[in-house]
């Protein structure tokens, strides 16, 4: 039956139905079968009553396909072989389908124009374009590269540009291998990944664990600094052991009237060292025959009794005094040499002079003949003693500074060197770039900030210290030598009693003008013990409200608090403690926070992993709180984590609760779908431009909630 090329049915030739003409049985049965067999072999143009069975076409080709166009004969489906069916485009292969998937060849791209979801594998050998977003519950493996916006495993051996990417799986950078992220923009978000610059910048505004300087103040949040070495600089700071040891290192007593020469008679008015000494005056008794009957006694007219400032042992422990007035002993001062532990009356009491013009005497490493006092050495190749001099015997070590040094047995140094590298220290140790960028959570920014816990210092020293201006600065050695300077330099005065020696014939040469301020010291001694007394407030179970003598406090008073064993200091308005508490630090080697870690002023934690592996972020995402099974709004709390239903029930997404950048996980355990209530002022799902009021989440159907603002959000996923 002849068709033109349109499709358009022609009858036979020598049609004889007519007017006017009789039908003949033979033409019209022929003819019929003829029309009959046409209809059955066609299909209706407009697809009326469609197809019974599958519609099978021709094998075809890439250039004249098995289902083409009537415009484009080279456009369209063909068969290439067993189990392979093409899409051919002007007679070029573009896309492959096969029992394995779908195929994009080399050279072609995949571009999707809205959102598009794959339950299976998308196998990519060319380039892959997202106009919006592809969602692939199975894997994605481009052999080319993906540019777009993808969710989903994505595995790409080219090169993949993504300009808004969701991975809700892990992504695997071939650990071992030289695999990077590159070209990331500075983090701006907690969650954001680090780029080495970044944290290269970081990392020059920590304090590295071995030492630095620093830039600003450590505000230490009511906590202490421990393991501090003990001060030598003016600046360094001070621990409580010093502090402790100056404050405790002498104890200052009124001044006496007199000091004996001889044994006397504990009793009665009596002349001692030329003064007549009456009752009520004090006397410093320390040459009786049972040196045990040593002290400070106040004359009576009776029986004497020793002083109530001196009448315990520990009283007496490296007490000093001075002499008013004697032929002797006038204008000395005198210090007490006992150690702590003894008995008062059955342990000998000795006094040593520290002060004043009396008679020199040979000490011990000292010679006297006649006025001239030698120094004995033990070793002249230790020391060298001159007509006019003193020296340290020469090492042949050229005057200069050295890094490393060499000390002999005697403590001299006997060689120097400047080592130029870690080896000449012996340090064999040193961290690479990768490990010291991998401890920045260990470090403190150089411009100071806010400790959680304690530092310790591991027997070294914090260096460079300001001086302290409120309570809670930490103190430093010259802050604590200013306070107490009167009694450190007594101190000194007793541990150098031998060196006292050493310098008698300069002493001696000064005598006369000791003696003409003679009478300004004994002055200056009642002052200074009574400025001490005002500064230091000994031992006392509460804080006290005046000074000793009944005057007001000052700021800088210090006393020793019983109840709490510890050192407080007088602020101008109120008792603090003058050193900071041991407790409550957390180690650099680790431990366990009692509390949370606040950042401020927009600076994030950095560094930080689970398992040891992934250089930054958290290996799972963790689920907020318990399953739910009722209806369940949206809470801050949420934020970065997954939200699990277990039981159907509405989701409310809130209104003004979230901050721009929130984003939340919701997971539909159950055989139904659930609601998602868009409470917020404008909801959209992903790829879509009109404003949902509610939103059904699939059966076991996982989407994720962004928040563009507090009244904007986009939910992605199995959400309809």
């Amino acid at each position: 039956m002849p068709r033109s090329a349109s499709g358009v049915y022609t009858l036979p030739a020598g049609n004889p139905v007519v007017p006017g003409t009789t039908i003949d049985s033979a033409w019209a049965n022929t003819t019929m079968e003829d029309l009959g067999t046409e209809i059955t072999n066609s299909l209706s143009r407009t697809g009326a009553g469609g197809m019974l069975v599958p519609f099978r076409i021709a094998d075809g080709l890439v250039t004249g396909p098995g289902l083409s166009f009537l415009n484009e004969t080279n456009t369209g489906l063909y068969r290439s072989g067993a189990g392979s069916a093409w899409m051919a485009v002007l007679g070029v292969n573009t896309v492959q389908f096969s029992t394995v998937g779908m195929t994009i060849p080399s050279g072609k791209a995949l571009t999707a124009q809205g959102a598009t979801f794959l339950t299976s594998t998308l196998a990519v050998t060319g380039a892959t374009t997202m106009a919006s977003t592809l969602v692939v519950t199975g894997a994605v493996t481009a052999t080319g590269g993906v540019v777009g916006n993808v969710t989903g495993n994505v595995t790409s051996a080219g090169t993949s540009n993504f300009t808004d990417v969701i991975i809700t799986g892990s992504l695997d950078m071939t650990a071992g291998s030289a695999a990077t992220i590159t070209g990331l923009s500075t983090p701006v978000n907690a969650s954001d990944a680090a780029n080495k610059g970044y944290v290269d910048t970081q990392d020059a505004l920590r304090l590295a664990l071995t030492g630095g300087t620093m830039t600003g103040a450590i505000a230490m949040s009511n906590t202490k600094i421990t393991g501090l070495a003990t001060p030598t600089a003016d600046q360094d700071g001070a621990t409580k052991a010093y502090v402790d040891s100056v404050a405790q290192g002498l104890d200052a007593k009124a001044s006496c009237r007199a000091a004996t020469v001889a044994n006397i008679t504990l009793s009665g008015a009596q002349t001692i060292d030329g003064v007549a000494v009456i009752a009520g005056e004090r006397v410093l008794v320390q040459n009786q025959s049972s040196a045990a009957a040593n002290g400070i006694y106040v004359a009576a007219a009776g029986a004497w009794a020793r002083s109530s400032d001196a009448s315990t042992w520990d009283s007496l422990v490296a007490a000093y005094t001075f002499i008013e007035s004697g032929t002797v002993n006038g204008n000395n001062g005198f210090i007490c040499t006992i150690a702590p532990g003894g008995t008062l009356g059955v342990t000998a009491v000795t006094w040593a002079q520290f002060s004043g013009a009396g008679q020199v005497i040979a000490g011990t490493g000292m010679s006297k003949t006649g006025n001239t006092l030698n120094v004995n050495t033990a070793s002249s190749a230790r020391i060298v003693v001159g007509a006019d001099e003193i020296d340290l015997a020469t090492t042949g070590v050229t005057a200069s500074t050295y890094q490393s040094v060499t000390v002999d047995t005697f403590g001299r140094v006997t060689a120097g060197t400047n080592p130029t590298t870690l080896a000449g220290y012996n340090i064999s140790n040193a961290y690479t770039t990768a490990q010291v960028d991998s401890a920045l959570a260990l470090k403190l920014n150089l411009t100071g900030g806010t400790m959680s816990g304690a530092i310790a210092m591991g027997a070294s020293k914090i260096t460079g210290l300001a001086d302290p201006t409120v309570a809670q600065d930490a103190a430093t050695k010259n802050y604590i030598d200013t306070i107490f300077g009167s009694t450190a330099t007594a101190a000194a005065s007793a541990t150098t009693a031998t060196t006292q020696a050493g310098i008698a014939t300069t002493q001696a040469g000064i005598a006369t003008t000791q003696a003409g301020i003679a009478t300004t010291q004994a002055g200056n001694a009642s002052t200074t013990y009574t400025n001490f007394n005002n500064q230091y407030l000994g031992s006392k179970a509460s804080d006290p409200t005046v000074n000793n003598t009944g005057g007001a406090l000052v700021a800088g008073n210090l006393y020793w608090n019983t109840t709490f064993s510890e050192m407080r200091v007088y602020s101008g308005s109120a008792w603090v403690a003058a050193y900071l508490p041991a407790a409550g630090y957390l180690a650099l080697t680790g431990g366990t926070m009692t509390g949370a870690i606040t950042f401020v002023g927009g600076q994030t934690l950095s560094g930080c992993t689970v398992d040891g592996t992934n250089p930054v972020g958290f290996k799972n995402i963790p689920q907020s709180g318990a399953t739910k099974t009722t209806s369940y709004t949206l809470v801050t709390g949420d934020v970065g984590k997954v939200i699990e239903v277990g039981a159907s029930g509405a989701i409310v997404v809130p209104d003004a609760a979230f901050a721009a950048g929130d984003a939340i996980v919701i997971f539909n355990n159950t055989s139904d779908a659930i609601t998602l209530t868009m409470s917020i002022t404008t909801a959209y799902i992903g790829g879509t431009d009109s404003d949902k009021a509610t939103i059904s989440l699939a059966t076991r159907g996982i989407c994720n909630v962004l928040f563009i603002s507090g009244t904007v959000c986009v939910v992605t996923g199995n959400v309809t």
